[in-house]
C-alpha cells in the first residue's frame, strides 16, 4: 500500500510541474517583425496557364512569433490587377492547393516560428480570375498582374511582402 501512494504521489507532483509549464507566459515578436518575400515561377503566362507561388517567411527577430488563428496555412497570397483589384486566389478554396516547405522539417507547421526560422508554401495558381466570381472563371486580359505574399488574413493579408510581377501575354 506504501509503494502505491507514493506512486501516486510521483504522479501528482509530475502532473504538477508539467501544469506549470504549460501555463508559462511566453513573450512573442509582433507579426511586423517577419520578413516576407513572394517569387513566382514565372515571370510570363499565357491566360489560364500554371505558376507556382512561393511565399517564404522568416523570423529574425529574438522571440517566436505566433501565428494568427488559421484553417490551413499561415502563409497566403494574393493578385492584384493593375488598377488594385485582387483577382486571386478564390478564398477558403485555397488548402488544397498549398504545398508547406520547411528545409530539413515534416511538413507539419506549429503555432510558432521560432527565432532565425523559416517558412515556406509553395502555391499553384492558375492564371485566371476566380476570386469573388460566381459564375464560370473569368480569363485574364493581358497586362501586368502584382502578386503579394504574406501572413493569412481575410479580405486582406495581416503582414505582406513587397510585390512580384507577372505578365499575362496575348494567346
Amino acid at each position: 500500500m506504501r509503494r502505491g501512494l507514493s506512486l501516486i504521489a510521483a504522479l501528482l507532483v509530475t502532473q504538477a510541474g508539467c501544469e506549470g509549464r504549460l501555463t508559462e507566459t511566453q513573450e512573442f515578436a509582433p507579426l511586423s517583425e517577419l520578413r516576407l518575400k513572394v517569387t513566382v515561377s514565372r515571370k510570363e503566362v499565357m491566360p489560364g496557364d500554371t505558376l507556382s507561388i512561393r511565399v517564404t517567411a522568416y523570423n529574425p527577430a529574438g522571440n517566436p512569433v505566433q501565428w494568427p488563428e488559421y484553417s490551413c496555412m499561415p502563409l497566403m497570397y494574393r493578385v492584384y490587377t493593375p488598377t488594385g483589384d485582387r483577382i486571386a486566389p478564390p478564398g477558403d478554396q485555397v488548402c488544397f492547393l498549398t504545398i508547406p516547405y520547411v528545409p530539413g522539417q515534416p511538413t507539419q507547421i506549429g503555432p510558432v516560428l521560432e527565432p532565425g526560422d523559416s517558412l515556406t508554401v509553395v502555391h499553384q495558381w492558375a492564371a485566371i480570375h476566380d476570386y469573388g466570381v460566381p459564375g464560370p472563371l473569368q480569363v485574364l486580359d493581358p497586362g501586368a498582374y502584382m502578386v503579394v505574399g504574406g501572413v493569412a488574413g481575410e479580405p486582406n493579408l495581416l503582414v505582406e511582402s513587397a510585390p512580384d510581377t507577372v505578365w499575362v501575354r496575348v494567346p
